[in-house]
């Protein structure tokens, strides 16, 4: 048997196993990447819902109506703090696309523009003693914000709301 043979034998059986290696490693890359995107989605579920002090902070900015920058107590700034960080942090995630667009939009984008219209006054005042980058991210958020709702909630023939679809509620058996 010649060297040339053994070569060619080893070459024909080492190229089904490093083309199986690199299937099951993109597999890998795979789930790896949608690991990331559950504990993304996990993470923001227990930052901007499971949390109660976020959850009270975020129904103060929306109901209350805010003092002007500068003159807020302690109190009130961290509570608007509170929730103009937890939208930063969710526009990181969806920024960087750690987790989707449309998911976030869909569950949050009423509250994001609610509270970004309300708290842009004290963001921009935080922004210019802190620096120009100063909640960036919460800020394209709101933008994201504005275009999803413009695209997914008015009716292109009346230019109004959708109208979403209902199931019938069925009736319940009697015990």
């Amino acid at each position: 048997m010649s060297w040339e043979l053994l070569a060619n034998i080893a070459t024909a059986i080492g190229l089904p196993v490093v083309c199986t290696a690199a299937v099951f490693a993109y597999l890998q890359l795979k789930e790896m990447a949608a690991a990331r995107w559950t504990e993304a989605t996990a993470k923001v579920f227990e930052m901007l819902i499971q949390d109660e002090e976020t959850r009270k902070a975020r129904r103060y900015v929306r109901t209350c109506q805010l003092p002007l920058p500068g003159e807020a107590t302690e109190e009130q700034w961290n509570m608007m703090y509170r929730v103009w960080v937890s939208f930063d942090n969710l526009g990181v995630l969806v920024a960087h696309k750690m987790l989707p667009a449309h998911l976030s939009m869909e569950m949050f984008h009423g509250s994001i523009i609610e509270c970004w219209e309300k708290l842009a006054p004290h963001i921009h005042q935080e922004r210019a003693a802190r620096g120009g980058r100063y909640q960036v991210f919460f800020e394209d958020l709101y933008c994201r914000s504005i275009e999803y709702r413009n695209s997914h909630y008015k009716n292109p023939e009346s230019g109004g709301p959708i109208r979403l679809r209902k199931a019938p509620l069925q009736a319940r058996p009697t015990a």
